[in-house]
């Protein structure tokens, strides 16, 4: 295990599971990490702490510090950006307080986009672009569990600078024991995660079943699999090598973990909240009419769960 000379300060912001269980997992090694929480989740863990119960680190308890705003008097070394996609709008003004020169923003947000909206706001140079894998849930307020599988971020710079302040990044993670890599190809790392994403979530929100279910069904496969090529087709015409072999090796992963996979757009879905489809799905489409790519499947999972989006927004 790499242990760091020097622990950050870190600003969590969204506190659902995947905030929990890395934050958590970065408090647990000593660094000085405050959540940004809000609701239930906020009051729960401002009177009884967090706890995370998990398969990779072991059940801990902690009491971190938690606020709702920021009031600029503690400064950010590391920001993880851990919100959904619809509250974009809303959160990334909120960081503006614990920013100084030397603050890194590592956006951990599925999906294409977040690295955008936080370089337009704070600059390029502090964003880190990152994908998260964990299966992961907030099973109650103030309660998150890591239920095994990989516990692992893979991040760079969209540039692939190695700098060290990306270095300082690496080591930290990795002395809090969550597994790192510092990607060669940023770009094809999340266009490769948002491969596999637009098939389980959109053919999981679809269908309204599992991920073995889709599988081993040869009609929803077929759709699985057109799903990943037009992402492929899409990404390449973008200038991103993600080859027919890559996308093989994907749907591959996949299915190897087909009894495990589960979808965060499809618990939101079943519970009513606003979707992240934009950013998945429908960012592919968008992307497609950019580069003259036709993208039917993409665009009809959009299209048909634009309804519970804007009913979920609406309310």
């Amino acid at each position: 295990m790499i242990v760091c000379e020097e622990n950050l300060k870190i600003l969590v912001i969204g506190t659902g599971a995947i905030g929990a269980c890395y934050g958590g997992a970065l408090h647990k090694d000593g660094n000085d990490v405050v959540f940004l929480a809000r609701g239930e989740n906020l009051n729960v863990i401002k009177s009884k702490g967090l706890m995370i119960k998990s398969v990779k680190l072991g059940d801990f308890h902690i009491k971190p510090r938690v606020t709702d705003v920021l009031t600029g008097e503690w400064k950010a070394d590391l920001i993880l950006y851990c919100v959904k996609s619809f509250h974009n709008e809303n959160a990334i003004p909120l960081l503006l307080p614990a920013i100084y020169e030397n603050t890194r923003i590592l956006t951990l947000q599925n999906g294409l986009g977040s690295g955008d909206l936080l370089a337009k706001e704070y600059g390029k140079h502090r964003v880190l672009l990152g994908a998260a894998y964990i299966d992961a849930k907030l099973r109650e307020p103030g309660i998150a569990e890591e239920l095994g599988g990989p516990f692992k971020i893979v991040f760079g710079h969209e540039d692939n600078q190695k700098i060290n302040s990306v270095l300082e990044v690496k080591n930290i993670l990795k002395s809090a024991n969550i597994e790192v890599e510092l990607s060669e190809d940023i770009l094809l790392a999340l266009w490769s995660k948002l491969t596999l994403i637009c098939a389980l979530s959109g053919m999981s929100c679809i269908t309204r079943g599992s991920a073995y279910e889709i599988l081993t069904n040869p009609k929803t496969l077929d759709l699985s699999w057109r799903i990943m090529k037009e992402v492929g087709a899409v990404a390449r015409a973008k200038g991103v090598s993600l080859t027919d072999d890559m996308i093989d090796k994907i749907m591959n992963q996949f299915k190897e973990n087909m009894h495990a996979s589960s979808s965060s757009m499809y618990l939101d879905l079943i519970s009513g909240n606003p979707l992240e489809v934009n950013v998945l799905n429908g960012v592919v489409v968008d992307y497609g009419r950019e580069v003259g790519i036709s993208t039917p499947i993409n665009e009809f999972i959009t299209y048909c769960l634009s309804i519970q989006d804007d009913r979920a927004k609406n309310t």
